[in-house]
């Protein structure tokens, strides 16, 4: 069976990672739309949110492998 995520990447750490960034996007929901003007609560910005997160944890941010 052929698996999809690496062999050396914790669940704990991945999962713990993911669902804390999660809830530190919505306990500062607020201030982001204060300082920056954009909200969770925005259907358009929510999705860029999705799309950034999933691509962040399925491509990764390097450019090229260093």
């Amino acid at each position: 069976k052929e698996k999809i995520i690496r062999a050396d990447a914790d669940p704990l750490i991945v999962a713990s990672s993911l669902h804390g960034g999660m809830i530190q996007m919505a306990k500062m929901d607020k201030l982001g739309k204060e300082m920056y003007g954009v909200t969770l609560q925005d259907e358009n910005h929510r999705k860029k949110v999705v799309e950034q997160i999933v691509a962040i944890y399925v491509t990764g941010l390097l450019r090229e492998k260093v």
